[in-house]
C-alpha cells in the first residue's frame, strides 16, 4: 500500500497532495480499494479522501469498480502511463527480439529499465506455454532484488554502486550484503546475464528468471530482456540454450551500440535517490 510522502506545505497545495497521494493508493493497491481503505493508507479523514477520489474518478483518472464503491485506476492513468513508456526509446526498439525470445523459450519475457534505484518492467510478451507467468507491466522492485536489476547494475563504477547500497531504496545494505552484491555484479558484468530462480520451500510454484543485458557501449546496459517462468518447469540456469538466447538479444544490442545517443535515459539527470516509487513485484 501507498504511503503518505512527507511535503514542504509553503511549496505544495495540501489539497493538490491530497489528490495525488489518493492516486498513488489507488495505483498501489493490490484489488480495487474504497474511500476508509484510502483515507488509512494516505493518513488523512474520510471525508478527505472522499473529495479527492470524486475529484480522480470525474477526471478519469480512476473509475468504480463494477460500478461499486471501490475504486481501480481508469484510462487517464494508462494514458499517463503510455507517455511515460514511450520516452524510452528502446520499448520500440526490443519488440522484435521480445516476440523472437518469447517464441524460441515459450516463457514470459519482458523489458526492464533502470528508474533510479529500481527495476521497472515497461513492456514484455507472453509465453506460449500452457502454463506460464503472467506478464506485469509496471512492476518493480530495488535493483539488488531481480536478475534484471542486477545486470542494469552491473558495469556501474564503485562509487555507483555503492551509492545505491547505501540507498534507502535499497534498505541499506550490510557489509556482508555488499559483498554478496558486488560479486554478483561481477559475475553479471562477465557473463552478460544474471539468474534468480525463487521455488516455494516444498519446491512447488515460484519463479525463475534469466535475465540478459542490452548494453551500450560503455558497457552498462539501458534496459534488460528478463525471461521467466514457474520455477519447476523452467530452469534458466540449468538449460544449454542460454547461450542461443543470448544470440537473440544481440541484434538489440548491436542497434543500442549504433545510436547510443537515442536510447539515452529520458530520467538520467535525476538524482536516484530523489525517485521513490512503492514497490510491485519484484521476481524478473
Amino acid at each position: 500500500m501507498a504511503e503518505a510522502r512527507p511535503r514542504r506545505e509553503s511549496q505544495i497545495n495540501t489539497s493538490a497532495g491530497h489528490v495525488f497521494d489518493t492516486l498513488r493508493a489507488v495505483a498501489s493497491a493490490a484489488a480495487p480499494i474504497g474511500g476508509t481503505e484510502v483515507a488509512r493508507a494516505v493518513g488523512v479523514p474520510v471525508s478527505t479522501a472522499h473529495r479527492a477520489l470524486v475529484t480522480l474518478e470525474e477526471t478519469g483518472f480512476i473509475s468504480r469498480s463494477e460500478g461499486g464503491p471501490k475504486f481501480r485506476l481508469g484510462l487517464g492513468a494508462f494514458e499517463l502511463v503510455a507517455a511515460l513508456t514511450a520516452r524510452y526509446a528502446i520499448r520500440d526498439a526490443a519488440q522484435d527480439c521480445l516476440r523472437t525470445l518469447a517464441a524460441a523459450t515459450g516463457e514470459t519475457c519482458s523489458l526492464v529499465i533502470r528508474l533510479g534505484w529500481y527495476a521497472v518492467c515497461i513492456d514484455g510478451h507472453e509465453g506460449w506455454q500452457a502454463v506460464h507467468r503472467p506478464l506485469r507491466i509496471g512492476e518493480r522492485a530495488p535493483l539488488h532484488r531481480t536478475a534484471a536489476g542486477r545486470v542494469l547494475l552491473a558495469g556501474h563504477d564503485a562509487e555507483t554502486v555503492r551509492a545505491y547500497a547505501r540507498s534507502a531504496q535499497a534498505g541499506s545494505l550490510s557489509s556482508v550484503e555488499v559483498r554478496k552484491l558486488r560479486s554478483e555484479l561481477a559475475e553479471a558484468a562477465e557473463l552478460g546475464h544474471a539468474v534468480e530462480e525463487n521455488a516455494a520451500a516444498d519446491g512447488a510454484g515460484g519463479v525463475a528468471t534469466i535475465a540478459f543485458a542490452v548494453r551500450g557501449p560503455d558497457g552498462v546496459a539501458v534496459a534488460a530482456i528478463a525471461v521467466s517462468g514457474p520455477a519447476g518447469q523452467f530452469r534458466p540456469a540449468e538449460d544449454e540454450r542460454r547461450a542461443e538466447w543470448a544470440e537473440l538479444v544481440r541484434p538489440l544490442e548491436a542497434e543500442v551500440a549504433a545510436g547510443p545517443a537515442r536510447f539515452a535515459d529520458p530520467f538520467g539527470h535525476l538524482p536516484p535517490d530523489t525517485i521513490v516509487l512503492s514497490q510491485v513485484g519484484g521476481t524478473a
